[in-house]
């Protein structure tokens, strides 16, 4: 299962209802088969801007991450009932990838340690068909 975290600001709500608006979006993922990782609470905030709801204008929330793995097909069902949810201000999903540490890139530094922006050498001059190799379009007439 594909690793995913989700983004909530929650309505500036009292302690008892804004624990129950989190166990419901966490009995969500729970029940279309996900696995939650970790809950990370930021806090009480103030937000960038005033935000609508049916419920009228907000200006502070509770923002929480929340870290899961759910298979692909349910993420849909899962962020269009959050987004259904009255207490979620905001909500985003995004894919999660995580660091591996096998992975062996090639090394495009010079011997002091420089790292080299082009992978080309500006000392020998460049041909035609090395510039239409790094600029696509060069040559093109417009």
């Amino acid at each position: 299962m594909p690793a995913y975290e989700l983004f909530l600001i929650i309505k500036n709500l009292p302690r008892p209802e804004l624990v129950q608006s989190i166990k419901r979006g966490a009995e969500l993922i729970l029940k279309n088969d996900g696995i939650i990782r970790s809950f990370e609470n930021l806090g009480h905030k103030s937000l960038p801007y005033r935000i609508k709801s049916s419920e009228g204008y907000h200006t502070e929330g509770n923002y929480m991450l929340i870290k899961f793995d759910l298979p692909r097909d349910q993420l849909n069902s899962v962020t269009a009932e959050i987004r259904k949810d009255g207490d979620f201000l905001r909500s985003g999903v995004s894919f999660l990838r995580e660091l591996d540490e096998t992975y062996d890139a090639e090394c495009r530094c010079l011997e002091s340690g420089k790292f080299i922006k082009f992978p080309f050498n500006f000392e020998k001059p460049m041909t035609v068909w090395d510039k239409k190799k790094i600029f696509k379009n060069y040559g093109l007439r417009l």
